[in-house]
């Protein structure tokens, strides 16, 4: 019976560290694609503060000349400078997101390896 009862814990030991396994590879799966859509929206976001900068240039030089501008180039400026403005504030939330996201997803991944480092060394 002790043999029996040896065998079926060494299985179901085993069992569980084939679990734990595919949870490390589904998230580091996932950390890849939200490591990927990070360095995207990175690029993105410079993009934009790039645009940004531009903007801010422009409405300074309406501010310091604006007899040089037509009340329609003003609001077109001013209204592009505010849209971009605000494409770049929820990219930046949009980032801060998933680098969250992929911090929880490397916390989950260490402790899914330590439990298999541990069911290694001790079974069940």
């Amino acid at each position: 019976m002790a043999l029996n009862n040896t065998s079926e814990k060494e299985k179901n030991t085993e069992q569980l560290k084939e679990s734990i396994d595919q949870k490390i590879r589904d998230g580091e799966e996932q950390l890849e694609n939200i490591t990927t859509k990070i360095k995207q929206s990175q690029a993105e976001v410079d993009k934009l503060a790039q645009k940004n900068i531009a903007y801010s240039t422009t409405i300074k030089n309406i501010k310091e000349n604006p007899e040089e501008f037509s009340p329609a180039a003003i609001k077109e400026a001013y209204d592009e400078a505010l849209e971009a403005q605000q494409r770049l504030f929820v990219m930046r939330g949009q980032m801060e997101k998933l680098k969250g996201e992929q911090v929880h997803l490397q916390d989950f991944i260490m402790q899914m390896q330590d439990m298999n480092g541990f069911l290694s060394r001790t079974p069940l």
